[in-house]
């Protein structure tokens, strides 16, 4: 076993430590052509082999039963991948292949932005009301302080890098300036500028990865 499938998470002290002695083993066998050193060596390879499957599926099985979170499980998923780049080169328009960074990000960005329709600038046509009016929204700083405590701190953050941790740790102290901003926000019927903004992730699909269409846009919004 390499070092770096010792970083797999489902590999135990009882697997690190039949490797060891597998290695061990195997180099006395290399050195000295015993039978004996060759026989122990298969028998410490069969129970390493054994040790594995049997960890790995204790592994998996406690991901779909306890992970409510879902964080093993991408853990898992992670350690599975093998490409250690991000995006592969891309065709652009007219068939070339291109490689930097930034021209595949042109690329997918003319991608995403064709399957989307364009915003109406006209203004929203008036409708009859035949249903009940919604009660006006009701903004309290303690309401805002117990869904900043609330908030998971192992999502990633979004554009302005505030991550949820600390949001959760200055709760009490934001809480009075979000209630204004709400309120505000709420009165003018927009959102601030700021609040339109993503980071946007292309997610592969699946077919050709040199083919922007196979690509899903993800957006990662403030938290």
């Amino acid at each position: 076993m390499t070092s770096s499938k010792f970083h797999q998470p489902w590999i135990n002290t009882r697997i690190k430590r039949f490797s060891r002695l597998k290695r061990k083993w195997f180099r006395k066998y290399r050195q000295t052509k015993s039978n004996t050193a060759k026989q122990v060596y298969d028998s410490l390879k069969k129970e390493t082999r054994h040790a594995c499957k049997t960890a790995l599926n204790n592994y998996l099985n406690n991901i779909f039963s306890e992970d409510k979170g879902n964080k093993q499980f991408w853990s898992y998923i992670k350690s599975r991948r093998k490409e250690t780049v991000g995006i592969a080169s891309l065709r652009n328009e007219n068939g070339i292949t291109v490689t930097s960074s930034q021209e595949k990000a042109n690329i997918l960005n003319r991608q995403f932005t064709s399957v989307f329709n364009p915003r109406n600038a006209e203004p929203i046509p008036y409708l009859p009301w035949q249903h009940p009016k919604m009660k006006p929204l009701d903004f309290s700083a303690a309401g805002i302080e117990k869904l900043l405590r609330d908030l998971d701190t192992t999502k990633s953050s979004g554009p302005d890098d505030l991550s949820a941790r600390l949001l959760q740790c200055l709760s009490s102290e934001l809480s009075p300036a979000l209630e204004l901003l709400f309120y505000t926000t709420l009165q003018q019927g927009q959102l601030p500028k700021d609040w339109r903004h993503a980071h946007v992730s292309p997610i592969f699909k699946k077919g050709n990865k040199n083919n922007a269409e196979n690509y899903r846009p993800v957006s990662l919004m403030f938290v």
